[in-house]
């Protein structure tokens, strides 16, 4: 087989901005369309208004992969991508406070992501506060008088949130920071194609 140094190298340090089985950016493009998923089940289930405990499962999970796709589209991160994709462990953990430091030199004064990732993790793990949300809307759904009263106010936020986390998907595919490596894909150039069994590789590293 015929190989060279360039073929070589990107073998095991492969461009950040290229597209391979392994680069940063395909590691960004398929956390972007998780997220962008996970967006869509988050809407059908907030139309619904007894299931805000799967909401929030789920928010977390957009959470999540969000934060990641962030960690992942800083430029300087390139060798996380690479665990990532090798799966190694925590490499799905994104880096909270590089995050938060990032928005700080963006001019946000007090960025909320810690937080906003504390209170999801709360709701969607099995904790007392998560329980009790829990038998509320099992109380909505066998029409016990007040129920539905104690839920509208989370019904208001899971709305809301709907609207701030496209907000978020599309500023992280649009957004150009100079920290951030370039996306450049077209239908022609992306190394991913949908199949029946699930995104299937075109690439041919």
């Amino acid at each position: 087989m015929r190989r060279n140094a360039s073929s070589s190298e990107s073998l095991t340090a492969p461009s950040a901005s290229a597209f391979t089985k392994t680069a940063q950016l395909s590691a960004v493009l398929l956390l972007l369309l998780r997220a962008s998923s996970l967006h869509r089940s988050m809407l059908h289930l907030v139309q619904i208004n007894d299931l805000e405990d799967g909401f929030h499962v789920v928010a977390r999970g957009f959470e999540e992969t969000w934060n990641l796709a962030h960690d992942f589209r800083l430029s300087l991160h390139d060798n996380r991508a690479t665990r990532w994709f090798a799966g190694k462990d925590k490499s799905w953990s994104a880096r909270i406070g590089v995050l938060i430091d990032f928005a700080v030199g963006r001019g946000h004064r007090e960025p909320t992501l810690g937080r906003d990732y504390g209170l999801l993790t709360e709701l969607a793990h099995p904790t007392r506060s998560a329980a009790e949300n829990s038998v509320t809307l099992c109380g909505v759904r066998m029409g016990i008088p007040g129920a539905e009263d104690q839920i509208l106010a989370e019904q208001e936020n899971c709305e809301k949130r709907i609207t701030a986390t496209l907000y978020r998907l599309l500023w992280l595919i649009l957004d150009q920071d100079v920290k951030f490596i370039a996306f450049h894909w077209t239908r022609t150039t992306c190394p991913f194609r949908p199949s029946l069994s699930g995104i299937t590789s075109t690439s041919t590293l």
